[in-house]
């Protein structure tokens, strides 16, 4: 399954410009196994955000610094 999951972020990535599909990657899987234990454990009680808008966020935060950073970005 880590695989084919891999396999698909590699061809988004490369069909949005995105130089360094594993600097990428990592990035990607970094934050979304983060999120899921900061939600699952206690630390998620300090602040009143839920997984939903916090999710949402960070993907609206790693969309737009990955694709300004894309040589093409303007045409986009």
């Amino acid at each position: 399954a880590t695989t084919r999951l891999t396999s698909a972020f590699r061809k988004l990535l490369a069909d949005r410009n995105i130089d360094n599909h594993d600097l990428a990657l990592v990035v990607l899987w970094s934050t979304a196994t983060g999120l899921a234990e900061h939600f699952t454990g206690p630390r998620h009680a300090f602040h009143g955000l839920s997984w939903d808008e916090t999710v949402r966020y960070a993907a609206s935060v790693l969309t737009n610094n990955a694709l300004s950073s894309t040589p093409d970005s303007s045409q986009q």
